[in-house]
């Protein structure tokens, strides 16, 4: 009698202790079955939406200008491919700077303080690419790419450059471009310039003119005989 009463309460603890973890099981299924539903029924497009924006960048690309004609057919002013040089000051770490700067220099055969000075020019954000130095031969050109490990943030790439059948005197009367430096920027921003969102960095164009006004560089819509 004594035995069957010990073993009694024994077999109650184990079904207690049973029950609490089953309970325990079926809350923590039932929470994470609910959590699950949520991520991918209730919030699953946003969640999708910031997963693309992490793995993907969106990078304007510079469309090239059109070619002016003559009357006759003769083009005016075109466009011809030349190699730029540019720099991410984001990607280009502090320490490495004076010697990232210094063999730059040494290829593109230009002072370092101009280098350091279009870097610190810069009117836009760190991650705008900032121009180095334009009209680079193709030579010097592949040995900064091939040498990217040992030069990073510094980008060789590839641009449509005016060429003006006639000499560039044709570009005073068909329009041109170029770049302006962050102290123009500054004083522009009060009329409503702002720095373009593109690749070609902030100092390179302006945005928006204010009624009325005409962008410096607009080639003329007409044609000229």
């Amino acid at each position: 009698m004594s035995t069957f009463l010990d073993e009694r309460p024994r077999s109650v603890r184990s079904l207690s202790r049973f029950l609490t973890f089953a309970l325990i099981a079926v809350i923590g299924v039932t929470g994470l079955t609910a959590r699950l539903f949520y991520l991918q029924m209730v919030d699953g497009g946003r969640l999708a939406t910031l997963s693309t924006r992490n793995r993907t960048v969106l990078e304007a690309i510079q469309a090239p200008r059109g070619v002016i004609f003559d009357r006759t057919g003769r083009a005016l002013v075109s466009n011809v491919p030349t190699f730029v040089v540019k720099l991410r000051p984001a990607d280009l770490p502090l320490d490495q700077r004076p010697d990232v700067v210094a063999r730059l220099a040494a290829l593109l055969r230009m002072p370092a303080a101009d280098i350091n000075g279009a870097i610190d020019g810069n009117p836009g954000s760190t991650f705008d690419l900032v121009r180095i130095a334009s009209d680079v031969d193709e030579q010097t050109a592949r040995l900064i790419s091939e040498a990217g490990s040992d030069l990073p943030g510094v980008e060789a790439v590839i641009e449509a450059r005016r060429q003006y059948t006639d000499g560039p005197l044709m570009s005073h009367i068909l329009g041109y471009t170029g770049p302006i430096s962050g102290e123009q920027l500054g004083e522009l921003k009060s009329a409503g310039y702002l720095p373009d969102d593109d690749a070609q960095g902030a100092a390179d164009s302006l945005r928006r003119l204010p009624p009325g006004s005409r962008r410096r560089g607009d080639d003329a819509a007409a044609t000229f005989g």
